[in-house]
């Protein structure tokens, strides 16, 4: 299973982070009408330095928010 359920609402829940998703997250931070309110349209980031990212991340208490199907 690519996610689990840890905190659940209505229309969303959210999962730790899967570093596999890093092809979606390089698009989205890439992405200068995602990134310019966050400060980061500047910048880009490869697909290695994403996997790299998220894999640090989820080693911790992050995560990601998914929408309820």
């Amino acid at each position: 299973m690519k996610y689990f359920k840890k905190l659940v609402g209505k229309k969303v829940y959210l999962s730790p982070i899967n570093p596999t998703d890093y092809e979606q997250y390089c698009a989205w931070i890439n992405d200068f009408n995602t990134t310019v309110c966050l400060g980061l349209a500047t910048t880009n980031t490869s697909l290695p330095q994403e996997q790299k990212i998220l894999e640090d991340l989820a080693q911790g208490h992050n995560y990601a928010i998914v929408k309820n199907c």
